[in-house]
């Protein structure tokens, strides 16, 4: 995630730890608060550490390979994901 998405650790949190955050968020659907209690953070931290992983990644998350796209059992659910993804990028936009 560093060399690649050009990640970096802070003093206090590794990049293992914000990827999994991260993760945490999207994949099990988890609030930053509970995530922050999970992992004894502030909400500040792990909403800073979502949005860098966030920007770091924004671009591979974008390619949906060409077989999910014509793949009629699949696509519903990841047509929804990219809307999420534009969605989350225009609020990125917005507050820079």
């Amino acid at each position: 995630m560093e060399t690649r998405y050009g990640l970096q650790p802070t003093l206090n949190v590794r990049i293992e730890e914000s990827v999994v955050m991260f993760l945490r968020i999207c994949g099990h659907n988890e609030v930053q608060r509970d995530v922050g209690l999970r992992f004894g953070r502030t909400q500040e931290t792990v909403n800073r550490k979502f949005f860098e992983v966030l920007r770091a990644t924004e671009q591979e998350l974008r390619q949906i390979p060409e077989k999910l796209q014509m793949d009629r059992r699949y696509w519903p659910y990841f047509s929804v994901f990219v809307g999420a993804i534009d969605e989350v990028h225009n609020v990125l936009e917005s507050t820079r």
